[in-house]
């Protein structure tokens, strides 16, 4: 199959008048391909690969809303279900949203520290653990520090 330009270049050779022998030895293709290509309709080539109607085309405004309010894609293919009846995957919305360019990127903040400045600490429940037969319940101390990313971590 020939890409676009090679036909555009052998429908201009020739009209300069080239023959197809020679615009066959000029582009390194059999003089038959370029005798097929002349034949084709140009039109052809402007009308494949064209943007294909989509069935949530009708409901892009209340997509782009929802999409905006931060609304997950999962939820915008129930409501779409529920209030408009839409019979339609969940990947269809998934791939009109993107293209649709709505996804917007998480804004995150790089905090920069000095060695010794700063550490982040979390303490929380993990469960229970069996202790010389007996179940405990433990906690974890968690402590990072914020320059070396060294972590330190007890069971509690």
């Amino acid at each position: 199959m020939l890409e676009v330009a090679m036909k555009t270049t052998i429908r201009t050779l020739f009209r300069k008048g080239y023959s197809k022998t020679k615009i066959g030895e000029f582009l390194g293709i059999d003089r038959k391909t370029v005798r097929k290509v002349l034949n084709e309709p140009e039109d052809e080539d402007n009308n494949k690969g064209g943007p294909w109607p989509s069935i949530l085309d009708p409901y892009r405004e209340f997509i782009e809303i929802q999409s905006n309010k931060g609304i997950s894609i999962v939820r915008i293919h129930e409501d779409l279900q529920e209030l408009y009846g839409v019979k339609c995957g969940y990947t269809t919305v998934r791939d009109y949203v993107a293209k649709l360019h709505l996804t917007q990127p998480h804004a995150y903040m790089i905090l920069d520290s000095l060695p010794g400045e700063e550490a982040q600490v979390d303490f929380g429940y993990i469960g229970t653990l069996n202790v010389a037969g007996k179940t405990k319940k433990a906690w974890i101390f968690v402590m990072a520090l914020s320059y070396s990313r060294y972590m330190y971590a007890e069971i509690t």
